[in-house]
């Protein structure tokens, strides 16, 4: 037995993200991006029943800064805005950690992402890396035509969406553990519907449909 979440975007006059509700049927949260005049998104908050949460974004040249209650995260872009480096450092009572991904591209698709990390947890220290490979299909990303920074889908989705084309593959180096996302498209070449596929101990499969409303 599955479960269902909705998700509905609101945009501005400029195209950029302004609001986020995830609907999950028995519950709703609603995220609030605010940006200041020269077009960089500062804030982004977060509301859900009985917590609310304020995360701001502060720019020093082509480095992002993420502030919040317990860790500090660092994005460098390129030339092109797009994200290059991620790093995170958090200390806690006995848990530390610090990751830095950095990131390769072909046009605005992410097609490696390497990460570093290293935790101490509970006396124990643990360290390694990771290597993330993605291919993609021709046809645009359902976030090709928004004007919200790149760096924000990477940050708030993780590698779940691309904003120029759509995922095919991603494999994240475990054997015969690659994902596979299977796709229809609308007349004007926009996915319509998402199938990811993920071997783990088993197949499972998650579904997406996408709808578009011009206003």
């Amino acid at each position: 037995m599955g479960s269902t979440r909705v998700i509905y975007y609101e945009y501005d006059d400029q195209n950029r993200i302004t609001k986020i509700t995830n609907d999950y049927g028995n519950s709703t949260s609603i995220c609030t991006l605010s940006y200041n005049s020269v077009g960089d998104l500062i804030s982004f908050k977060l509301e859900e029943e009985g917590y609310d949460r304020l995360i701001t974004f502060s720019r020093n040249g082509n480095i992002i800064t993420v502030t919040y209650g317990y860790g500090i995260e660092t994005l460098e872009l390129n030339a092109e805005e797009l994200i290059v480096r991620y790093t995170f450092d958090t200390i806690q009572e006995d848990f530390w950690a610090k990751d830095e991904i950095t990131f390769e591209y072909q046009g605005k698709n992410i097609v490696k992402a390497i990460n570093v990390f290293e935790f101490f947890e509970s006396g124990r220290y643990y360290s390694g890396t990771d290597v993330f490979t993605f291919t993609y299909d021709n046809p645009k990303s359902p976030f090709y035509h928004c004007n919200t920074p790149q760096w924000f889908f990477f940050w708030y989705y993780n590698f779940d969406f691309g904003v120029q084309n759509n995922a095919k593959t991603l494999d994240r180096g475990d054997d015969d553990k690659i994902e596979t996302y299977e796709y229809t498209y609308n007349e004007a070449g926009f996915p319509i519907t998402s199938t990811w596929t993920q071997y783990d101990d088993g197949e499972y499969k998650s579904y997406l449909t996408f709808k578009y409303e011009k206003k």
